[in-house]
């Protein structure tokens, strides 16, 4: 517990919270409605960034449409499915042509399918993966495995 306090992000939010405050007492303090103003934005926005941040760490599929067509892609696949049924799903969701890139097929085998995200124009890493175990040519497992 006391290691997730310490974590930066938490550390980041609290800040965020704490200036928001400060600025919230200071907006409703201040003579002139532009000093208000200023001081309301500034306290806005020292809620929503640290708030965007968590977002981006936690819930990427929130702002990035990435994230969310290859989030809804896994939740497709159920336990049962075959490798065709899992691949019609992968054209469903990634038509030809599309606006998002298929992923990336990494490991092919009987007993096991890999997919990763593919990073399209985004520089960072990107090794969102979906891993499925298949026994008896059906899907029996699968794994989403984060950035």
């Amino acid at each position: 517990m006391n290691s997730l306090l310490n974590h930066p992000l938490v550390c980041v939010t609290t800040l965020g919270f704490l200036l928001a405050i400060c600025g919230a007492v200071a907006a409703f303090k201040a003579r002139g409605r532009l000093k208000r103003a200023t001081l309301a934005a500034v306290a806005a926005l020292c809620v929503m960034i640290p708030g965007y941040l968590l977002a981006a760490v936690f819930a990427p599929q929130w702002i990035d449409a990435r994230h969310r067509v290859y989030k809804a892609f896994y939740d497709d696949i159920e336990a049962g499915m075959t490798r065709d049924q899992v691949i019609a799903t992968l054209d469903h969701r990634y038509p030809e042509g599309g606006p998002r890139q298929r992923p990336t097929i990494i490991k092919d085998t009987v007993e096991e399918l890999g997919f990763f995200m593919n990073p399209e124009r985004s520089r960072g890493p990107n090794c969102e993966g979906i891993f499925l175990d298949f026994t008896e040519g059906r899907v029996v497992r699968k794994h989403y495995s984060r950035d």
